[in-house]
């Protein structure tokens, strides 16, 4: 079960009951906690929809989770078995399939929602630096803009209203060479999974990410450059390096989608899912013939 369709599922949580099926939950948030970029509309929707998903999570039968942090949170606040999954990118998605971009203009480029705003603030003195510096350099913002950037000649973006943000659209979106991950150092984004590395690595996009454990299998200067979130000078070294080397730029591009083609393919991982659910399987059927063990031995007294 996804968690967002959790709030509307007590019909298929006691039909399960009765028939003893096992439910799994699964979640790719630390959604219980809020955090400091979160705008209040969404809070308030956090804050109605928890109660109802403890209630509802407490009679499932585990976790799928994306990450071990994420596991271990949740396992331990419900006493349930959690199972990590990675996220892992389809490949056979035509609509991955984008062309490298060929221009001598550079595009760098960040992707998220409102709630990574905090997030983005680590590059406040990084962006407006390096769009100064280099006239044939652009920046772009797919999904949330800071007001302050909207006016910039140099800025564009996309998809800044929910109502465009649809899947076909979306790989194209991103057309640019440079992918910027910054994240804070917090319970929040400890639970994060690295999804936009491998999405930004399918595109052939190079990527500088933050040092957060999140982001630990990114290999510095290999597949991707890494930088610490209170060093700015360490993100403008990294992005002028990106710019003015565009053969080490391509080099770690084609680096980090050789490692997420080997690695990190939904069809090249499947097996560890059906394991998890032949798991659940087998345990939800030794206690269905536990309990009709305990029925029989009832009835025969």
């Amino acid at each position: 079960m996804e968690m967002s369709a959790i709030e509307e599922c007590d019909g298929l949580f006691d039909f399960c009951d009765k028939h003893n099926k096992p439910i799994l939950i699964e979640v790719d948030d630390l959604v219980h906690k809020l955090h400091d970029g979160i705008d209040e509309y969404n809070k308030q929707r956090q804050e109605k929809a928890w109660p109802i998903r403890q209630k509802l999570w407490a009679r499932s039968s585990g976790f799928i989770t994306s990450t071990p942090y994420l596991a271990n949170i949740y396992s331990s606040m419900f006493n349930l078995p959690a199972y990590v999954f990675d996220n892992y990118i389809d490949f056979t998605d035509y609509r991955w399939n984008v062309e490298r971009r060929l221009s001598d203009k550079i595009v760098i480029g960040w992707m998220g929602s409102p709630s990574h705003r905090k997030d983005l603030s680590i590059l406040d003195d990084v962006i407006p630096f390096i769009l100064n510096k280099y006239d044939n350099v652009f920046f772009k913002f797919v999904g949330y803009v800071p007001d302050k950037y909207k006016d910039n000649p140099k800025v564009k973006y996309a998809f800044t209203d929910v109502n465009d943000w649809h899947i076909d659209k979306y790989p194209q979106g991103m057309d640019f060479d440079i992918g910027l991950i910054p994240l804070q150092h917090n319970d929040f984004n400890y639970a994060k999974s690295d999804i936009k590395f491998l999405e930004y690595s399918r595109l052939k996009i190079a990527s500088i990410v933050s040092d957060i454990s999140t982001y630990k299998r990114v290999v510095n200067k290999k597949t991707g450059l890494v930088c610490r979130n209170h060093k700015p000078d360490d993100w403008i070294k990294a992005i002028e390096k990106l710019i003015e080397d565009k053969t080490y730029r391509l080099t770690l591009a084609e680096n980090a989608y050789e490692y997420t083609k080997n690695k990190r393919t939904i069809e090249g991982n499947i097996g560890k899912y059906k394991n998890i659910l032949t798991k659940v399987l087998d345990h939800a059927n030794k206690v269905q013939r536990h309990n009709t063990n305990l029925r029989y031995a009832g009835d025969c007294k």
